[in-house]
């Protein structure tokens, strides 16, 4: 699946949500055409400041976690997107986060999106080829047919002529005839896409595949030559090619192909042992940390980081676990490392952060917050976290700010409620700190500790008797149970 083109200005008329906010979104759509999607992030923080529930910002940022090849992050603000936009531009929302979830190997969750896009539009270009697409990858090749065929009774019915946007679904109707012995019917479908614009290299690939099936040894060398000339790699290619040049009499090519194909599944096979060392040092670690073994845990992800030393995820757990085993400074080498590598990667930031809290560097991890919330302006962690920070550095009106954001940002969380509800009392707003609290409390908030909290607050206000109904029952709570007889 393909993300196409979506230019949002000419899609939606931005509301006027505050200057502030119209400004950050049109700066930041301007940074995403200009092909800048990193200094986008900071201008769209800007203006979910502004609005949280900004449609225009929260499709954008999809758009730029897009952009950055980062699908996981993209879904949540492209989900949120989609249920506040209307029209054409919630189905350009709709479509975008179905290619996220795609691309985060949530392929049934992308259906059910493309399906309820599809009952809403049905006469809309792309939808069946993005089905027929994951039915395609997925292995239903009766259902990627009729897909690819719906959408190209979609494309003449719409009566554009788009040579690219009839070759995509002609190129994925080939290569499911193909995979269902059907060569007469791939053949054609794929010479059709290929003479209306280039293949890409997986239809090209299963063309090789149908000529080379069909008897045309020359042209499927050819083919196969020309994937090879933009991917080396391509094994497929390779082994083909080495098939093609031997019924060719071109035993040179051959060996040479052939040669070259063992070659790269040995270091397939390489990929894959470094690929099951990693796992089972993960599963050790993960089996050591159970048992607080936090040395042992560090010293079996070290050993995972040194095989697969381009994982960042990895490389994030093994400062964690460092920082867990009291190695604070080899844990804070491994965050700025990870951040050097990837300037945009927010946990690094977020993690850097919480370190330097644990050291006492209250301006530092304020930097490292402030910048992984601007990554992320979503994760609610990482506006707690800073909320806290803000706090502890007694700057309570940007403490609570950001508390009032993460609570914007989940309505319905008791736990965004609760924190919001202690740094409005630390603020001295007790009367709205009750009211979260006691919200809190009304939606299974587990911690006993609110009754503490209420406590407090209503003995500040004046109300014993629902100050000591709060602390007796944080007592009832937390005292220990009775041993039995």
């Amino acid at each position: 699946m393909q993300p196409r083109a979506i230019l949002l200005t000419a899609a939606l008329a931005i509301p006027a949500a505050g200057s502030g906010y119209v400004d950050a979104v049109r700066q930041a759509d301007e940074a995403l055409a200009r092909g800048d999607p990193g200094s986008s992030l900071v201008l769209l923080d800007q203006a979910l400041r502004a609005d949280p529930d900004g449609p225009e910002a929260l499709f954008m940022l999809g758009r730029a976690y897009m952009g950055l090849g980062r699908p996981v992050e993209a879904v949540p603000a492209l989900r949120r997107a989609a249920e506040r936009l209307q029209g054409a531009a919630r189905q350009d929302a709709q479509s975008l986060l179905a290619v996220a979830l795609s691309r985060s190997e949530r392929t049934a969750e992308a259906s059910q999106v493309l399906e309820e896009l599809l009952a809403a539009a049905p006469g809309r270009p792309g939808v069946h080829l993005d089905l027929g697409s994951i039915d395609l990858s997925q292995g239903r090749l009766a259902a990627a047919r009729s897909h690819f065929e719906g959408e190209l009774e979609t494309i003449a019915r719409s009566g554009v002529k788009d040579a690219q946007a009839r070759a995509r679904p002609l190129e994925g109707l080939g290569i499911a005839a193909f995979r269902m012995g059907d060569d007469a019917a791939a053949l054609r479908a794929l010479e059709e896409a290929r003479a209306l614009h280039s293949l890409t290299d997986d239809g090209g690939y299963h063309y090789g595949l149908t000529l080379l099936r069909a008897g045309k040894n020359k042209e499927a060398a050819g083919t196969f030559r020309g994937i090879l000339a933009r991917q080396p790699w391509h094994r497929g290619a390779l082994q083909n090619l080495g098939r093609a040049a031997g019924a060719l009499g071109l035993t040179q090519e051959r060996d040479e192909a052939l040669a070259r194909f063992a070659e790269l599944y040995r270091d397939e096979e390489a990929l894959k042992s470094r690929r099951v060392q990693v796992a089972d040092l993960r599963q050790e670690a993960d089996r050591l940390s159970q048992n607080h073994d936090l040395i042992g845990e560090a010293e079996a992800l070290q050993k995972a980081v040194a095989l697969d030393p381009n994982d960042d995820g990895l490389r994030i757990d093994y400062g964690r676990a460092l920082q867990r085993s009291g190695e604070r400074a080899r844990a804070e080498e491994v965050f700025k490392d990870a951040i050097a590598r990837d300037p945009l990667h927010a946990d690094a930031h977020f993690r850097l952060g919480r370190l330097q809290i644990d050291n006492g560097d209250l301006e530092g991890a304020r930097a490292s917050l402030e910048r992984a919330a601007q990554l992320e302006p979503l994760k609610l962690s990482y506006h707690v976290s800073l909320a806290q920070t803000y706090l502890r550095m007694q700057r309570t009106d940007e403490g609570v700010r950001e508390l009032r954001l993460a609570r914007r940002l989940a309505p319905e969380d008791p736990e965004s409620a609760f924190n919001l509800g202690l740094g409005l009392a630390q603020a001295g707003i007790l009367q709205e700190a009750a009211g979260e609290l006691e919200f809190a409390l009304a939606h299974n908030y587990p911690d006993p500790v609110i009754h503490s909290v209420l406590a407090q607050v209503y003995g500040a206000l004046g109300d014993t008797q629902r100050s000591a109904l709060h602390q007796e029952t944080f007592r009832k709570l937390t005292q220990p149970a009775e041993p039995r007889p």
